[in-house]
């Protein structure tokens, strides 16, 4: 094995420090009936228990039943952060910890983003802080220190869509980030990984949605400049306005049922 290689893997594996440290704090505070479920959390839960059982996201009946969610909250959840039986919140998160829950319940949910949203911010970090200052060791040092910080030990592991719309604006934001030669590399998949980003912001909260359009629209003039080879890249501005996007149904699937049953 070539020493550039060890050096590689070594950096690699020091960058999920910070994503087990996550993880045992997640798991101290469960064993300690720490930081329980409160808040918003059950709610976004319920979505994820009523796809789970019933195939649907009308909470009505979640609500009422005793499940993992209403036993781990001292309060009623009836009628609670819903309108005619649909959550007031936004299903995207419901729907990523649908494998967890499914796998480990409220605890699964818990351990899967306090490792995941930490390991994934410091990859990025230390993506972006080497494409930036060059050195991979400083890179490692910046990724992270910025993550054992906070808001990441305490909140990774909160059932909340903040942490990780913040992770996909920052990675949007640098799939558009210039390279080392000052130029954005607008391939077609860094493009539909963009939009998909994007277009998954409004599926977590409603306010999302305003970052969601200025980042579209941050994309737009871009994708018509020429590439480095003096072709223009109208074909992948094509491809990026015909690609198949959830955020025009997002209004429909999110609002419709608050007014039907």
């Amino acid at each position: 094995m070539s020493k550039s290689f060890l050096s590689k893997l070594g950096h690699h594996s020091l960058l999920f420090g910070p994503a087990l440290f996550a993880l045992a704090t997640a798991v101290f505070f469960q064993t300690h009936n720490y930081y329980l479920i409160t808040g918003d959390e059950p709610h976004y839960l319920l979505i994820t228990e009523s796809i789970l059982s019933d195939g649907d996201v009308w909470l009505t009946n979640n609500q009422q039943a005793t499940n993992l969610v209403t036993q781990a909250v001292p309060y009623s959840l009836v009628n609670m952060h819903s309108i005619n039986g649909a959550s007031l919140h936004g299903r995207g998160l419901g729907l990523l910890l649908i494998v967890p829950y499914a796998l480990g319940g409220i605890w699964g949910s818990k351990m899967a983003l306090a490792f995941g949203l930490t390991a994934l911010f410091t990859h990025l970090c230390y993506h972006m802080a080497r494409q930036i200052c060059g050195s991979a060791k400083w890179a490692l040092v910046a990724a992270v220190t910025f993550t054992f910080g906070l808001p990441f030990l305490a909140g990774s592991s909160q059932i909340y869509p903040d942490l990780l719309a913040g992770w996909l604006i920052l990675h949007a934001v640098w799939l558009l980030y210039p390279n080392e030669n000052g130029k954005r590399p607008l391939s077609l998949p860094a493009i539909l990984l963009f939009s998909l980003e994007t277009a998954f912001l409004p599926w977590l909260h409603v306010r999302l949605l305003a970052p969601a359009l200025i980042l579209a629209l941050f994309l737009w003039p871009l994708v018509g400049m020429p590439r480095a080879n003096g072709r223009n890249s109208n074909p992948y501005c094509r491809s990026y306005s015909s690609t198949p996007s959830p955020l025009p149904y997002w209004p429909a699937i999110t609002y419709a049922p608050l007014a039907m049953r």
